[in-house]
């Protein structure tokens, strides 16, 4: 017991350690992402707090298995280095007791991770994209000029306004120009008196509502287009939509299994990717116990670059697998799970040389206090 909260001490501070670097460079990161977006015109600069509040819980679902992994190789590395770790081995420790602590920790920290990929980040990821498409309809009003010509981030519509009050919301002599989606040569021109905008009480949509004014509809150039004269025309702020995966990444663990019954391979693909994290959580935890081993003269950080390649080329398995899920490439039943099989196996394999490496080391370190 001594020893279990003596190792789980140095590992936490060790993780903790290393996910406050990575998290305050990856947050950093965004948050000048998030600038640029709101300095173009397509976020508006108020909603940045809560977006970045919103990104931090999905952020640590990758950063809480690869913070356990570095700080399992940092702090039994320093073990070993310091030959703490063969102190232990006289007094009695074993390998399987040090696999079963070890064990113990990311079982914790997978339970942590769980709760983050299947409940919170589903909840809080329709959160943030509602903010984003109201901060993006909402900023294209708030950013229009008098006098000028402007258009939206999707590049769709383009608009002018000759005056408009000081709050953004009455606006005199409307010019809107829009692009139909799925014919490119044909335009919706709509030329107004006045305007205003509201929101749509069910979808949160942003519309700008033209008054007296005509609608001019066809190609450039075709004499057959239509003219219309209205007293109100509604316009639809256009803003990004989520993708798919973004839809499904959101929906609710009963919902997504609902899917999966109707065969969405998408919907597989997701399933598999929320359990990823978890199962990466233990499965890198297992994987630093051979990686920490330090032969004689090596330094405490000689393994870290190969454990870094290793987690590189493992990371970016499980992202290929989930496309090739997604994609319909590979079968649903191997998908992600044959990423972790291999690493499985590779886990045994380094395992299964770990006495001869405790051996070798021991010996030498009974040598050294004789």
């Amino acid at each position: 017991m001594i020893i279990l909260r003596y190792l789980s001490k140095e590992v936490i501070n060790s993780l903790l350690f290393v996910v406050i670097i990575l998290l305050f460079i990856f947050v950093s990161n965004q948050f000048v992402r998030y600038l640029a977006d709101a300095a173009s015109g397509q976020l508006l600069a108020g909603v940045l707090p809560r977006l970045m509040l919103l990104y931090i819980p999905y952020l640590l679902a990758f950063l809480l298995p690869l913070g356990l992994f570095l700080g399992i190789l940092l702090t039994y590395g320093r073990f070993y280095n310091d030959n703490e770790m063969y102190a232990l081995m006289s007094c009695g420790m074993t390998q399987r007791q040090l696999i079963l602590i070890t064990l113990k920790i990311a079982i914790l920290m997978s339970l942590i991770v769980s709760f983050l990929t299947l409940w919170l980040d589903p909840r809080l990821l329709i959160y943030r994209n509602h903010i984003m498409a109201e901060s993006r309809g909402a900023n294209l009003i708030q950013t229009l000029q008098e006098g000028r010509f402007q258009s939206d981030s999707s590049g769709r519509q383009v608009y002018y306004i000759e005056t408009l009050s000081r709050d953004h919301e009455q606006l005199n002599n409307i010019f809107v120009a829009q692009q139909k989606k799925n014919e490119p040569d044909f335009w919706d021109v709509i030329s107004a008196s006045g305007g205003y905008a509201i929101p749509d009480q069910k979808t949160q949509d942003k519309f700008l509502v033209a008054t007296e004014g005509f609608r001019y509809s066809g190609k450039p150039g075709e004499v057959d287009f239509y003219i219309g004269q209205f007293e109100k025309y509604g316009l639809r702020i256009v803003s990004k939509s989520a993708p798919v995966r973004s839809q499904l990444e959101g929906v609710s663990f009963s919902e997504l299994l609902h899917e999966m019954k109707l065969n969405n391979v998408l919907a597989y693909a997701e399933f598999q990717w929320r359990f990823a994290m978890p199962v990466a959580t233990i499965l890198l935890a297992l994987l630093a116990i051979p990686l920490s081993v330090l032969r004689p003269r090596q330094g405490r950080f000689a393994k870290i670059l190969p454990a870094l390649l290793i987690f590189t080329v493992y990371a970016n398995m499980l992202f290929v697998a989930r496309h090739w899920v997604e994609q319909g490439d590979i079968p649903p039943s191997l998908g992600i799970w044959s990423v972790h099989a291999a690493m499985l196996l590779l886990i045994f394999i380094l395992l299964m040389d770990l006495p001869r490496l405790w051996r070798t080391r021991k010996k030498m370190f009974k040598r050294f206090i004789a």
